[in-house]
């Protein structure tokens, strides 16, 4: 009924679906000879994100090592390996030849907006970033287009999706390709485990909670100046105070009695607050009728351009002799940084638990808050992981992180020139949940913001 040529096609075509690996079988032959197997790919694959699309963990784990030092080379190579075998495994559980290209085409596009971020600043890729993302629209998205941006986008993203068009994929046979990645996991597995334990004590000092930076309060307004944010321990906001901090303690009673925050937007029950705004000029503190708290979507993406209206601190806080203390010390803060003037305050009191099993304390990712101070103080810790502050230069790469873990230590901030957030928390005990109370105090010129 055909031919011989037409029934080699057909042949072929059927030898072909069963995925015979003789490489006669392809339509081409230049086919089989440019084929490469999907694991090869996976290792390529690997090999790039790890090296090319790494920099904050290669920055972290190189920071303050020596480049003319062996073991600084060994702990790079090391590094390397276990990067490069962790994204193997990850690509190997479930890479598969028919979809292969499509999903590491997915993988660049979605890595190289992840590069960008992470850059400037480092982010969080949670719920709540995924509801910042759609909050922005297409003009917004439009608008964060930058030239960095797109540079990043053909780097990370173009030129390798390019590569990855003209790759043409082997077609073993079953048998044949499952023992090969199974060989090729066993093989990842066992590098990554070998290289772990051969550099065990530096990957365990990338664990550490560093501790926070403490700046004497005597050179508080010479740090903010010259590097844009200062940290005070216990003594040093004593200190400020005039005062001993266990003259505080009063004040921890009024956390146990926040109400829950109504306005999240990421579905979470995580966090309670109250709000408070004030006039501060000189020595002199000014309350004012309450009003809702308001932030332009440029700086809180998540919660910008709503008004929330929170519950008032109580009276009695505010009553405490310490409090209007405070105040003025922050506001002297403030003019030593940018000038003596009259500061508009904003005052929030937060508690962030484990009620949902994780707690942010910043859902809005790391963010500026369009004031000129901000000073967060750590008032209570309690069964809790986590909350590693991270501070960044709002122009450029500097940084750092570290854990605020004494009770009325404080983290000031010149808001104009660094970023800030806080990493999630998770309870010490998972029956036994925990929680993160602090004092948010927010100084501004020329008025409160409002819409």
């Amino acid at each position: 009924m055909f031919d011989s040529p037409t029934r080699d096609f057909f042949s072929r075509l059927r030898d072909r679906a069963r995925g015979s690996s003789d490489t006669s079988l392809y339509f081409n032959p230049r086919e089989a000879q440019g084929a490469i197997s999907t694991d090869t790919l996976a290792w390529v694959a690997s090999v790039f994100f790890a090296l090319a699309c790494n920099q904050p963990v290669w920055h972290l784990a190189l920071q303050g090592r020596s480049l003319s030092q062996p073991a600084t080379w060994g702990f790079a190579l090391s590094l390397a390996v276990v990067l490069t075998t962790t994204h193997f495994i990850l690509l190997g559980l479930v890479l598969h030849r028919a979809f292969a290209k499509l999903l590491l085409a997915v993988l660049l596009v979605a890595t190289a907006f992840a590069v960008h971020g992470l850059q400037t600043p480092p982010a969080h890729l949670d719920p709540a970033a995924l509801h910042r993302l759609a909050g922005l629209g297409l003009d917004g998205l439009r608008g964060s287009f930058t030239q960095a941006m797109g540079a990043d986008v053909l780097f990370y993203a173009v030129l390798p999706l390019l590569v990855l068009w003209r790759v043409r994929l082997a077609r073993p046979a079953w048998p044949r390709a499952l023992a090969l990645r199974g060989a090729n996991l066993l093989v990842a597995l066992l590098l990554c485990a070998g290289s772990l334990l051969a550099t065990s004590r530096d990957f365990e000092i990338l664990r550490r909670d560093d501790p926070a930076p403490i700046t004497p309060a005597t050179e508080v307004d010479a740090a903010l100046a010259g590097q844009g944010f200062a940290v005070l321990d216990a003594a040093g906001v004593g200190t400020l105070l005039q005062a001993p901090v266990s003259d505080l303690q009063p004040w921890l009673a009024h956390w146990d009695r926040l109400p829950a925050d109504a306005y999240l937007r990421d579905g979470g029950r995580y966090r309670r607050r109250r709000h408070g705004c004030f006039i501060v000029e000189g020595e002199t503190v000014t309350p004012v009728p309450q009003r809702p708290h308001w932030q332009p979507v440029e700086y809180n993406a998540l919660h910008g351009g709503l008004e929330r209206h929170f519950e008032p601190i109580e009276p009695a806080l505010l009553a405490h002799p310490l409090w209007q203390r405070w105040l003025v010390a922050l506001a002297a803060r403030a003019s030593a940084l940018k000038g003596a003037r009259r500061w508009f305050a904003e005052a929030h009191p937060f508690r962030i638990d484990t009620t949902d099993g994780i707690g942010r304390p910043t859902p809005e990712g790391a963010h500026r808050d369009g004031v000129d101070l901000v000073a967060v103080t750590l008032v209570a810790r309690e069964g809790i992981k986590g909350a590693e502050t991270r501070v960044f230069a709002a122009q450029g790469r500097e940084g750092q992180r570290f854990t605020l873990s004494e009770p009325w230590s404080t983290l000031l901030l010149d808001d104009a020139r660094v970023v800030h957030e806080s990493t999630p928390i998770q309870p010490l005990d998972p029956a036994g949940g925990g929680y993160r109370d602090t004092l948010v105090l927010t100084l501004r010129a020329g008025g409160f913001q409002g819409p």
